[in-house]
């Protein structure tokens, strides 16, 4: 029994620390300029979940970076207010788990009450980070062919690509069907 103890205290002290590192949110960053291109500092940068209506705020640094982290999966509104400029607003800001999104702000000189709404979704292109993953939503996971629907089994599944048909007198040749001459 004690060694059993010691071969699971090891392992745990092995483990990878990415496997504690999953992240069941979002972070949100991006840069806030006036309309000649300068950084403005002091930018109040707010997000607020549509779902739950839980407001997350920050204020953009002496280089005009701001970043907001775990922010809630979803849907999120998020404005920029800066006394002396437009308020800015982007809604239906789409925030998927483990995902960086990027939002910049080009302030634009008005009076307090002036605000300017931006309709859309962040670009899909993930520039922050040098990673690349999928998003799998329920209706693909229904569609696995799982025995007995356990997604469990997915952990040891290799990824499997589509063989092409081989052609009649071609040959492989570095992976690739060459066909003969």
């Amino acid at each position: 029994m004690r060694g059993l103890c010691a071969w699971f205290a090891v392992v745990w002290l092995l483990l990878p620390p990415a496997a504690f590192g999953q992240a069941a949110s979002a972070n949100l960053t991006g840069t806030v300029k006036d309309t000649s291109g300068a950084v403005l500092p002091g930018v109040t940068i707010t997000a607020k979940s549509v779902a739950t209506n839980e407001i997350r705020t920050t204020v953009s640094g002496s280089d005009g970076l701001y970043r907001l982290t775990n922010l809630p999966r979803g849907t999120c509104e998020v404005s920029a207010e800066l006394q002396g400029f437009r308020t800015l607003r982007q809604s239906d800001v789409l925030l998927t788990v483990g995902d960086t999104v990027k939002l910049d702000f080009p302030m634009e000189v008005g009076t307090v009450s002036e605000s300017i709404t931006v309709k859309g979704q962040a670009p899909l292109v993930n520039t922050e980070e040098g990673r690349v993953f999928v998003l799998v939503d329920e209706k693909r996971v229904a569609e696995l062919p799982l025995n007995g629907r356990n997604a469990m089994q997915l952990i040891g599944a290799p990824a499997r690509r589509q063989r092409e048909p081989r052609q009649p007198g071609a040959r492989r040749i570095g992976g690739r069907q060459r066909a003969r001459s």
